[in-house]
This record gives structure tokens, C-alpha cells and sequence, in this order.
């Protein structure tokens, strides 16, 4: 290089097409190369003890959700289960996201990997959907245990790509054969039909659900993430200046996965991302904190995770009870929630809708009775949150059955339309 290397020199975006395994991004960042992906091995298994090193003594036990960046051509799944079999990479603080990549499709495409973007689709699906039910093949026995420690599947817009649906996006997947990669919107569409099969395979198989995430900045894919049910959403640029998407996030605890120091969080790095963070928790929007990849984040210490705590503690002035919730909403928003609460630890309530929590308590009095002893152990914030859910869930509830369908008002033509009428969301 002739320089001093800096982190973006070894890894690489993952929102991008994979790098060539010759180089020197592939050497450092690839699980299938020239050394089998043994340097990337090495630096998981040092996140993993630098995890497993917290406690509750040291101020609180950490766990991470990794992301683990599938281009799905023949034969990946297998190279990632191989990957972590042969480092031993599991530990019980951790859990795999697999997320595609916006840009993949393009890149296999150009390589020849894959020849229609439905080929893709069924190389990323078909291998866990196999593993579920039980097929006899060795390739699916294989993936079982690399499953168990999957928690969900991610969509990562890549910046610069073409968000608009045009006529083309009507096409099947087998018939995407262009070699550019479609919207973010069509992806996600597909990926979520698809994931419902495979859930559905799961839950034959008395397997958990595996959880829906979407990842992007501008408005349009973020919508598309709320629509179609994603659990959260990271990055999150365009959201603290969406007035009505960020109240929708509100009512139903749509998780925003935000970090302080990424350059592509919140609008990037500086005062921007701050005032996005600021705009965001203050209106009660579920927020968690995230570190990210190294190649996009300024900070490069052993515990990012909390680096960001303390940039946000001093930027928003954040009290302890602030701080607690943040932390709160990241265990909720993580597949150990549940874990967590067989422990003994308490489930934050930032995810829960005010219709399962009213529901609860008018179908069972044994439940209404643990409903009210759970309020007397949530804190004042808690409490806070949930009722301000609760009341607008009841104003929408109210105001639903006045909305007046297009249709309806063209029929009205040359009426006055009542003020309140208009009034609604």
C-alpha cells in the first residue's frame, strides 16, 4: 500500500457486491477464500470473547447480533456453514443475521453465478426450507445447527440504486434477468413472501419464526420496511424528517436501529446524525443503539457498542433513565428478549401494541392480574410510553370508522366537504 493500512483497506462494505477474493478486502473479509476465510474467523472469535468477558459485575453482560452478508449463489449457504463449524465460531451472547444485499444480484449476475434474480431467491431459500423440513439430503442435515443460531433475515439498501417501480417490476423473479439489481422494494416484497414459506416450514417443525429486518435511509424503502412488517429498521436517515411514517413507527414499536458514529446512519456522522437521534427518541419512537462495520463507523475500539452510549449520552444530554431505556429497547428489539426474560430479566414493553396489552387483560382475569403486576415493576418511562401508545391506538381506533374512501368523495362532487371529515390521519 505504501501507507499504513487503514480498516477500510481490510473490510469491506457489505452492502456492496463481493469483493475478488484476490484482493486485499477479499483476503481480510471473505469466508471463502484463499485461507478459507480463517482472518475473518479470527477477528469473530475475539468479538466473541471480548463479548463473553462482560458480566454483571463489570456493569452488565453485552450480546451482539452479527451480520453476516449472504450472496446467494449455489453452494452459500454451505460455505457459511462450513465457516463456522470448522473456526467453532458459536457462542451463547451471539446470533447470525443474514442479509442480502441490495447490490448482490448484480454482482453474481455479472460473474455468472446466478442467471435470473428468482435463481437467487431460491439459492438463499431453499437450503433453509430443506433444513426445516427435514429433508434426508446431507446438505440440509448440515445447516441445521448453523440455523439454530440464525435469528432473522435483513434487506440493506445500497446507496445510489433506483428506488422507483417501473413497469419491469411487474416481471416474476425468474424472469429479472437485467443485469442490474432490482429495487429495494421489489427485493423486500419477494424476500418477505418467501420468508413467510419458510416460517411456515418452521413452525411444522416446531421451529421459532425467524424475524424480518429492513435497512435503509430514504423514505420510500423505509415505508416499504413498515408495510411489509419488518420487526425494525436500522439507519433510519429519512425517518427523523417523516412526521407521519415516524408515527407509525410509534404506534406499532417499530424499532429504529440507529448508530451515533456511522458514517451512513442517521444521515452520517456529526451534528446531522445527532439532531435525527435527538428528533427521534424525544418523540418516542423505540430507539436502539448499534455499533457498525468498521469500514463505515468512526469508531474502531474494542467496545464500540459502548462508545456509542457515551457519544449519545453527551450529545443529547441523555439522563440515566434515557440511558435505560435505549438499552431496554435493544434487548427487545434482539432475538434474546426471550432468553433474557427466562432468566429473570424484564422484557422491555417499547415493541408492544396497545391492543395485545388491553387484549390480555379483558380475555382472562388470571392475565389481567399478571398484566397489573407487571405495571407496578415498569418504571415511570415505561409507563409513560405505553400510555401515550394506548391513547393514540384509541384516537385512531376512534377516528378509523369517519374516514371516507376516494370513491365515496368523487360522488360528492360539487359538495362541501365537512372540516372534520378532513381531519383524519
Amino acid at each position: 500500500l505504501g501507507r499504513p493500512p487503514l480498516p477500510t483497506d481490510f473490510m469491506t462494505d457489505p452492502d456492496l457486491p463481493a469483493p475478488g477474493i484476490g484482493s486485499l478486502c477479499g483476503v481480510f473479509s471473505q469466508t471463502a477464500n484463499y485461507n478459507r476465510g480463517k482472518f475473518l474467523a479470527e477477528a469473530a472469535r475475539m468479538s466473541f470473547s471480548l463479548l463473553e468477558r462482560t458480566s454483571p459485575a463489570g456493569g452488565g453482560e453485552t450480546y451482539a447480533e452479527f451480520r453476516l452478508p449472504l450472496h446467494a449463489e449455489s453452494g452459500a449457504w454451505l460455505d457459511l456453514e462450513r465457516w463456522t463449524s470448522e473456526f467453532g465460531l458459536r457462542s451463547p451472547r451471539v446470533k447470525w443475521i443474514i442479509q442480502f444485499p441490495q447490490a448482490a444480484y448484480e454482482g453474481l449476475k455479472e460473474r455468472r453465478s446466478v442467471l435470473s434474480f428468482g435463481e437467487l431467491l431460491e439459492h438463499a431459500f431453499g437450503p433453509p426450507a430443506a433444513a426445516a423440513a427435514h429433508d434426508g439430503a446431507s446438505e440440509a442435515k448440515r445447516l441445521v445447527q448453523l440455523l439454530r443460531d440464525v435469528s432473522g433475515f435483513e434487506v440493506a439498501a445500497a446507496a445510489g440504486m433506483r428506488e422507483v417501480l417501473g413497469t419491469e417490476e411487474s416481471k416474476d423473479p425468474a424472469e429479472w434477468t437485467m443485469p442490474s439489481s432490482p429495487p429495494f422494494a421489489y427485493q423486500f416484497y419477494h424476500v418477505w413472501a418467501r420468508l413467510k414459506a419458510l416460517n411456515a416450514c418452521r413452525a411444522s417443525a416446531s421451529l421459532p419464526p425467524l424475524a424480518l429486518l429492513g435497512s435503509a435511509n430514504t423514505a420510500e424503502p423505509v415505508a416499504c420496511a413498515y408495510l411489509l412488517g419488518a420487526k425494525s429498521v436500522s439507519r433510519c436517515a429519512a425517518l427523523a424528517a417523516h412526521a407521519p411514517l415516524r408515527y407509525l413507527f410509534i404506534l406499532d414499536g417499530i424499532f429504529a436501529i440507529v448508530s451515533v458514529a456511522s458514517k451512513r446512519s442517521l444521515g452520517g456522522a456529526g451534528e446531522a446524525g445527532v439532531a435525527s437521534l435527538a428528533q427521534l427518541f424525544r418523540s418516542g419512537v423505540p430507539v436502539a443503539l448499534c455499533s457498525e462495520d468498521p469500514a463505515v463507523s468512526s469508531q474502531h475500539g474494542d467496545d464500540a457498542l459502548a462508545a456509542e452510549y457515551a457519544l449519545a449520552r453527551h450529545a443529547l444530554a441523555l439522563s440515566p433513565a434515557d440511558l435505560a431505556e435505549l438499552s431496554r429497547n435493544s434487548v427487545a428489539a434482539s432475538s434474546f428478549a426471550s432468553s433474557l426474560r427466562l432468566q429473570g430479566t424484564e422484557e422491555p414493553v417499547a415493541g408492544q401494541t396497545s391492543a395485545k396489552a388491553s387484549g390480555g387483560m379483558q380475555e382472562n382475569s388470571e392475565g389481567g392480574e399478571n398484566e397489573t403486576a407487571g405495571n407496578a415493576k415498569r418504571t415511570v418511562r415505561e409507563r409513560y410510553r405505553s400510555g401515550r401508545r394506548e391513547a393514540e391506538g384509541a384516537l385512531v381506533a376512534r377516528l378509523a370508522p369517519r374516514a371516507v374512501l376516494p370513491r365515496t368523495m368523487a360522488g360528492m362532487a360539487g359538495s362541501a366537504i365537512p372540516g372534520e371529515i378532513l381531519c383524519t390521519l
